[in-house]
């Protein structure tokens, strides 16, 4: 999960939850080493820094609320979620849907895709309510890859 300072921690205790259940983990990659704060002040170990780590080591890419905003002038975030859609991964990107544009995955989803509507298609989530986003990420997971984007043209970022 790509996190920032400030991230919405509701999204990320529902997913977390989840990910117990079936076994995996939630591993933290934020813009610099040592701790992220969530909203609601708890601090998090950061595990893996956006400079010196890239989306092919991790099955999937989520992205928690107000994180998602603030890593939106990140170029490394963006590129990194965009490379995890690239490669057929599941995607999931919480209450702000600018960064998915700016990752230039909108361009890739088409018409499909309406900001501000919670969405779940092809391994792409969008949402705000932290349930949904979670629920409809560990499924996709469970999927693994989305081999139909292999044939989508997704801007070089």
């Amino acid at each position: 999960m790509i996190v920032a300072d400030g991230f919405r921690e509701a999204d990320l205790s529902a997913l977390i939850k989840l990910l117990h259940v079936e076994g995996a983990e939630a591993k933290p990659i934020a813009p610099h080493h040592g701790k992220v704060n969530s909203d609601k002040g708890k601090d998090f170990k950061v595990d893996f820094m956006l400079t010196t780590a890239t989306s092919v080591l991790f099955d999937a890419v989520f992205v928690p609320g107000s994180a998602s905003t603030a890593l939106q002038k990140n170029a490394n975030a963006l590129r990194f979620a965009a490379e995890a859609y690239r490669h057929c991964k599941p995607v999931a990107i919480a209450v702000d849907a600018t960064f998915i544009k700016l990752s230039g995955i909108e361009t890739a989803v088409g018409k499909s895709f309406k900001a501000g509507k919670d969405y779940a298609g092809e391994g792409l989530i969008y949402a705000t309510d932290s349930k949904f986003l979670a629920d409809n990420f560990v499924e996709a997971m469970k999927q693994y890859r989305f081999w139909a984007r292999e044939k989508q043209d997704l801007p070089f970022f």
